[in-house]
């Protein structure tokens, strides 16, 4: 299901005090757009922090922090990437799995429609429901702010995770060469175990790191 980045609102800008959401101490800026409402922090000339409020019916909304990196390949649980994520960044994996399960409480990973591009993105979202109504922002200010914080913090664990797991194309490369053995093993009429898998996969890692090292730099 697609689920679009805005809703109906009329555009105007809104500059006084009460366009303003306070998260984490900093000061966020409202503003509605002809097709959302936006949630900004400047954090400077160039770059600012940036919050989407979804209509998701009468009395709720989604809240999305977008997201620069495309989680496509997850729909495939067959590829190198996929595997990566299941293994060195459980929190990608779990916002994923709830995103699936349409379980938003604890935040989801979702695509969405980007309204001001017509292409899908990534989002790390939350709901805010039980509302009166989803026009007047200053009714759940309290609520929306715990909602933004909670996406800040799982934004950063998904990057930490990121960052800290080993490279991916070491990963590919291990898993391409493990899935060759596995076959050559198959064809020789060898049973192919998880077991066996994993410890192919482990003395890959050990022993021909080096030579993986060499591949990735270029140097044959």
């Amino acid at each position: 299901m697609r689920y679009l980045i805005g809703g109906a609102y009329p555009y105007h800008d809104q500059t006084d005090e009460q366009s303003l959401l306070m998260v984490n101490g900093d000061k966020y800026h409202i503003k509605r757009t002809r097709m959302y409402t936006e949630i900004c922090l400047n954090v400077d000339a160039e770059h600012s922090c940036t919050f989407n409020l979804i209509p998701r019916d009468e009395h709720s909304v989604y809240v999305a922090g977008m997201l620069e990196e495309d989680y496509s390949f997850l729909k495939d649980s067959s590829t190198p990437m996929y595997k990566w994520v299941m293994k060195y960044a459980p929190t990608v994996a779990r916002l994923y799995a709830d995103g699936v399960a349409k379980k938003y409480r604890n935040c989801a990973l979702m695509e969405m429609e980007d309204a001001d591009y017509g292409e899908m993105a990534w989002c790390i979202t939350t709901v805010v429901g039980n509302l009166d109504s989803t026009d007047d922002v200053s009714q759940y200010q309290e609520q929306l702010s715990g909602r933004i914080s909670s996406i800040l913090t799982l934004m950063g664990a998904v990057m930490q995770e990121v960052r800290q797991g080993p490279s991916f194309k070491k990963f590919a490369i291990i898993d391409s060469i493990s899935a060759s053995v596995m076959g050559f093993m198959e064809e020789c009429g060898k049973s192919v175990t998880d077991s066996a898998a994993d410890e192919v996969k482990t003395m890959l890692t050990s022993k021909a790191s080096s030579f993986i090292n060499t591949l990735l730099n270029g140097d044959v």
